[in-house]
């Protein structure tokens, strides 16, 4: 004898999986993604600008008229800058969350805050 009353998916499985799909749905659309990375700029811990890292192009800011910032292909870096030893200059680019560079002169930290896991270095020795 053949057992006919086997389906391969019953009503209760099937409202089980349609809850699960509503629940992961509700949650994406809640806590949306933010669209990828900052660069937030700050000037005595009060943020004076926030960069996106996906739009390409050369920043300033009234607060700080002599700092160009930039951002290329995912990066943030200063330019251009008044201070007189320029190392806020020689500090690079930076794309990764936690990456700071930092302009004491001026007063000014510009840091990465976002989706992209911190850096790959644990500690340095």
């Amino acid at each position: 004898m053949e057992n006919n009353d086997r389906k391969l998916l019953r009503t209760r499985d099937a409202l089980i999986i349609v809850l699960i799909a509503a629940a992961v749905l509700a949650f994406y659309a809640l806590f949306p993604e933010s669209g990828g990375e900052t660069a937030v700029i700050s000037r005595d811990g009060s943020v004076i600008a926030e960069l996106r890292l996906d739009a390409d192009g050369f920043y300033t800011c009234p607060e700080v008229p002599d700092m160009v910032f930039s951002v290329e292909n995912g990066t943030v870096s200063v330019t251009e800058s008044g201070c007189g030893d320029k190392t806020c200059m020689r500090t690079g680019k930076i794309s990764k969350r936690g990456e700071a560079i930092i302009c004491v002169p001026n007063k000014i930290i510009v840091e990465i805050k976002g989706n992209s896991p911190e850096s790959d270095v644990d500690a340095v020795l």
